[in-house]
């Protein structure tokens, strides 16, 4: 439980020479390393670091050997860094980070800001990190200009996450110089929660590894430094670790300047997950760009996405609000006005200001969709002195996904009050009657 409190360090790294490397990271080059279990570092100042402000893990300094999942259980709150990661690691140029978890098993990481280092935060895929952190900001992560035009070197990242088991929740990154959140090849089962880059000069968020899950992420005019060439959320298959069971839910991307809202790319491998919920997206060159098979995009009807583009371009399924695209229909959704250039014949597509997908009939323009028929079988089933279950069944006929209003009045009244509006399923409770009076029912 003991540790360092309200100090401020000055690593003066221009002074420094690259010291010994293990796992490779500099260890000697951290300006604080924290080894022990159940340490505490709140409330420093760390600045000129020539790798990491401050380093989270456990070396022999001997053999150089590293201890993966440890130390246990440090305490990191309230640390404020900047120009850190100012010296090259040998080979591979300037990596170091404000607040970097090397190796240590069930960090927690708070209140945290981080200024112009080379990465702002990183949990790296040495330790099995179990990481909770929260409430961090990085601000202008540096791009090693060694590096200039090689943004597949990894400096410049406001967040990297290599771990495993790891949430982090309000984060935000601030103008960096390369993509704001990477989740790399080696990532597992991490969640992150209400995180938003903004301005960044390329990707907002990076995703590859397995089972990692973003919900409610905000990736807001990215791409500034290559307008029209990278993607708010780019999700991309890997040979070296497959990028599987990915879970998007309520993305949103803002802004002019990227290209595609959500792109999947599995020229490198296969790529599977969902894309989920309420996604406010776009891009100009369109809101969704899937390339390959497995990324499912699903929403509930009443909350579709604003949808322009989705394509499958190696012609594989795809569900779209719950609506299969087979393959074999050409695989192609597009929200156009009638006519819709490009739409092959027979194939399905989405149409967003109608909240409909529907089919272009052979050797015509895509049709206006077949408006459903009436409900049948409706039947209410067993009262109370308030409420009254009803269900039906759905029209056999029509296009698009339906929904329903159910209308009520009492028997022998001339007005139908609305009582329900866009009821997605075939059943519903009306509640609030008044007792002992017989009513009426409609669906419609």
């Amino acid at each position: 439980g003991s540790g360092l409190r309200g100090l401020m360090f000055d690593h003066a790294a221009a002074a420094l020479a690259p010291n010994t490397v293990f796992g490779g990271n500099p260890v000697g080059a951290n300006c604080v390393l924290m080894m022990a279990d159940e340490l505490k570092a709140q409330d420093l100042f760390i600045k000129n670091a020539y790798d990491n402000g401050l380093g989270i893990g456990l070396f022999d300094v001997t053999t150089g050997a590293q201890t993966n999942g440890a130390p246990d259980m440090p305490l990191v709150q309230g640390i404020r860094s900047k120009y850190c990661g100012l010296g090259p690691r040998p080979g591979v140029g300037r990596l170091g980070s404000g607040v970097n978890i090397l190796t240590a098993d069930g960090a927690s990481v708070s209140d945290c800001i981080d200024y112009r280092s080379s990465n702002g935060f990183i949990l790296d895929f040495g330790g099995y990190a179990e990481a909770q952190v929260s409430n961090i900001l990085s601000r202008e992560a540096q791009h090693d200009p060694a590096y200039a035009a090689d943004f597949s070197h990894l400096s410049g990242v406001g967040i990297y996450i290599g771990s495993l088991n790891c949430t982090i929740t309000n984060a935000k990154v601030n103008f960096p110089q390369n993509s704001g959140v990477h989740f790399s090849v080696w990532s597992q089962r991490n969640r992150l929660v209400n995180c938003t880059v903004f301005a960044g000069n390329r990707e907002g968020f990076v995703v590859y590894g397995g089972a990692n899950d973003l919900d409610n992420c905000h990736a807001d005019n990215c791409g500034l430094a290559f307008p029209g060439q990278c993607d708010a959320f780019s999700v991309r298959g890997t040979s070296v670790n497959d990028t599987s069971n990915i879970s998007i839910a309520n993305p949103r991307a803002s802004g002019s300047t990227h290209r595609y809202g959500v792109a999947a790319d599995e020229s490198g491998g296969p790529v599977t997950g969902t894309i989920s919920g309420m996604a406010i997206v776009d891009g100009p060159a369109g809101a969704f760009h899937i390339d390959g098979t497995g990324l499912d995009l699903i929403g509930r009807h009443g909350d579709a996405f604003v949808v322009s583009r989705i394509i499958s371009r190696l012609g594989n399924d795809l569900s779209v609000d719950g609506y299969l695209i087979p393959a074999a229909l050409g695989t192609y959704a597009d929200d156009t006005a009638a006519g819709a250039a490009g739409v092959p014949v027979n194939a399905l597509y989405w149409n967003s200001t109608e909240d409909a997908m529907w089919q272009r009939t052979t050797g015509g323009p895509p049709g206006a969709g077949v408006a459903p028929g009436a409900v049948s079988a409706l039947t209410a089933g067993t009262a109370t002195s308030t409420t009254q279950p009803l269900s039906w069944t759905a029209p056999g006929t029509g296009t698009g996904p339906i929904t329903y209003a159910v209308d009520v009045r009492p028997t022998g009244g001339s007005t139908w009050t609305r009582v329900a509006t866009a009821v997605s399923g075939v059943a519903y409770t009306v509640t609030d009657l008044t007792a002992a009076t017989a009513y009426d029912y409609r669906i419609t």
